[in-house]
């Protein structure tokens, strides 16, 4: 078989493929006027939440009903980006005024804390049991914050970790993911030193990052693939996403599979904590660009930053998923074959009619 002709036999079952991805039983809920893309979500228990980086709010969402309410952050607080819950208060990372915002959930009401000099661009924040902690993406160390007081302390991460984005809690360490140095770090959080961990190579790009009650999971974005760290010697395995699962970001844990959001392919991948498979599923029509995913005890809940809305997936019903329009929509596309720019696709076939710099022809494909 002749190598064009390959080219063309793999192009045609990739289209295939893409088309048949099963579609997630989820519903679309769009957010309240005046929220702006959704960034990062939180279950408190009985609410969810969501922190609209555009718009310098956050949206109280009933899971029940998907019904949702907009708080403003006080003045000062811009870019709202990660979220945290320490059991009374919610916390706020806003990115692009470098301090957090602590607020009531009963009331939406919010109070500002700036950090520490030398603390700038707050991503992520958790709660340690004790106390509150940003990363800080800009200047490459992490803020350990009283809670009470909001009163903050900056820790420098180790040599050769860069930009830290995520952090988790394992109930004994704190763990980052170091987007620029393709590597973790873990902090012992009573005296905030650090330890930095390789991530294995092939993983590029770590962003989000959990724990599974075992195993700390990072997903690395330029490498489309997820990594399972051993957390008391920091060895990592790989381990790939399935086709079309692009730039994966944020990952979560529903209590049988971890969920990642694929924020450049508009889909969610279910993976297997025992071995590391993944199915993906993607998103119903209308949500676009997910950034975070959270699961309430029922469902999980995707924020689309794209489409200032949000999703609710039943994983219950992930077993029988709703599949895809069996095939492409007719259209063009760029040539498999190679020889010119675009093809045409009858939602069925390659045709011959094609395109070159805005000219056609007709040129019969390979057969």
């Amino acid at each position: 078989m002749s190598d064009n002709r390959l080219k063309y036999k793999t192009a045609e079952m990739l289209l295939e493929e893409k088309a048949n991805m099963p579609v997630c039983a989820g519903t679309n809920f769009a957010l309240p006027p005046g929220a702006v893309s959704p960034r990062a979500a939180l279950f408190d228990g009985a609410s969810l939440w969501i922190t609209n980086l555009g718009s310098a709010n956050v949206t109280r969402i009933d899971p029940s009903t998907g019904a949702g309410t907009n708080f403003a952050l006080p003045s000062g607080a811009v870019g709202p980006s990660g979220i945290a819950f320490d059991g009374a208060s919610l916390w706020i990372a806003n990115v692009n005024s470098s301090n957090v915002t602590r607020i009531d959930p009963s009331t939406g009401v919010g109070t500002n804390f700036a950090l520490p000099p030398g603390a700038n661009d707050p991503m992520a924040v958790v709660f340690d049991g004790a106390n509150v902690w940003t990363t800080n993406f800009d200047t490459h160390n992490v803020t350990r914050i009283n809670p009470l007081t909001g009163v903050g302390t900056n820790y420098a991460l180790p040599r050769g970790a860069l930009n830290p984005y995520r952090v988790v809690f394992d109930g004994a360490n704190l763990w980052t993911t170091n987007s620029e140095s393709d590597n973790v770090t873990r902090i012992d959080p009573s005296t905030g030193a650090g330890t930095n961990f390789a991530l294995p190579p092939g993983a590029t790009g770590p962003n989000g990052l959990v724990f599974d009650g075992a195993n700390l999971w990072t997903t690395n974005s330029e490498s489309r693939n997820v990594t399972r760290i051993d957390l008391s010697t920091g060895a990592g395995t790989n381990y790939a996403l399935p086709q079309f699962s692009v730039r994966p970001g944020a990952i979560a844990d529903d209590g049988a599979s971890l969920w990642t959001t694929n924020q450049g392919s508009n889909n969610v991948t279910r993976i297997d904590l025992s071995t590391g498979a993944g199915t993906s599923f993607a998103l119903p029509s209308g949500a676009e660009g997910p950034s975070s995913i959270v699961f309430d005890g029922a469902n999980l809940w995707t924020t689309n930053q794209g489409s200032n809305n949000v999703t609710r997936i039943n994983t219950r019903a992930e077993s029988n998923p709703t599949p895809a329009a069996p095939a492409v929509p007719a259209g063009w596309y760029p040539d498999p074959v190679g020889r010119f720019e675009l093809r045409y696709w009858d939602s069925n076939q390659w045709t011959e009619h094609v395109s070159r710099a805005g000219q056609q022809f007709t040129d019969p494909p390979v057969a």
